[in-house]
């Protein structure tokens, strides 16, 4: 009975497969940034790694709300509050950790710039390249699996149970919203790739400039997405804790609160 309910926990098969493909390209990313000490490899490292994240955290958010849906409304409300906090930290994990990145790197990019003379060139420029377009390959099998929504939360985000993924209805977020940005972390690794090959001396600044680039590059794109996630996220949750929601732009105080009584002026 422990195997079956366990095996009930595990994400459909789809979800399953992109969430491997994840982990496989982090864990390929990271040995390379390190092997070829290339610091713009490292950013697109990072941002593979927040997108793990995103892509974890809702799977678990979706099993916590699929888990009591068959509890009735208290046994709904009660599983609301379990997910809705895997949410908040998926959705802090991904934006707020990325940002902390994009500062170390930028840090790390001045001080191999400045010690660019006496410290460890980037190498092996064509493992640096083929980094970038496997990176560009995994973004698109993501896309074909998850329609691109591995930071689009479980709110918004409903595997079925033969895999597929539907967007819920109230979303405006394009499918490739998140495209961008992906493909521009690669190719700021190819950059970085090329410069290496055909000017090697140059390399030794201008792959930490370009990584410093990338990194506030990428930060840019995300914004966006992180203040946009803010407002969502108090109205579904608001909604969700509300008996009665009345407009999707609702915050629940005003449709579940009891009617004022109207204050009389006496003369």
């Amino acid at each position: 009975m422990a195997m079956k309910e366990w095996l009930q926990w595990l994400p459909p098969p789809r979800s399953l497969l992109a969430l491997l493909l994840a982990i496989a390209g982090f864990s390929g990313r990271l040995f390379a940034s390190h092997f070829t000490h290339s610091p713009t490899l490292l950013v697109d490292t990072c941002h593979s790694l927040c997108r793990l994240v995103g892509l974890v955290t809702t799977l678990i958010s979706y099993k916590y709300e699929r888990a009591d849906e068959g509890a009735g409304r208290e046994g709904r409300l009660r599983n609301t509050f379990g997910w809705a906090r895997i949410e908040v930290v998926g959705r802090l994990s991904v934006h707020v950790l990325f940002a902390s990145f994009a500062l170390a790197l930028v840090v790390n990019a001045l001080q191999l710039g400045v010690h660019s003379s006496h410290g460890q060139p980037p190498r092996y420029p064509k493992v640096i390249v083929g980094s970038a377009v496997i990176g560009l390959l995994l973004h698109a099998i993501n896309y074909m699996l998850l329609a691109g929504r591995e930071l689009s939360y479980s709110r918004r985000l409903s595997v079925t149970e033969g895999g597929g993924v539907v967007l819920k209805t109230g979303s405006g977020e394009p499918v490739l919203a998140h495209a961008p940005t992906d493909i521009a972390s690669s190719l700021f690794v190819m950059g970085a790739g090329l410069t290496n090959e055909w000017e090697p001396v140059a390399a030794r600044i201008a792959d930490p400039a370009l990584s410093a680039c990338a990194a506030i590059v990428l930060v840019i794109f995300n914004y966006p997405f992180s203040t946009d996630e803010e407002k969502k996220a108090l109205i579904d949750f608001a909604n969700q804790g509300c008996s009665c929601p009345c407009a999707k732009e609702c915050t629940a105080p005003r449709c579940c609160e009891p009617p004022r009584q109207p204050t009389v002026t006496r003369i």
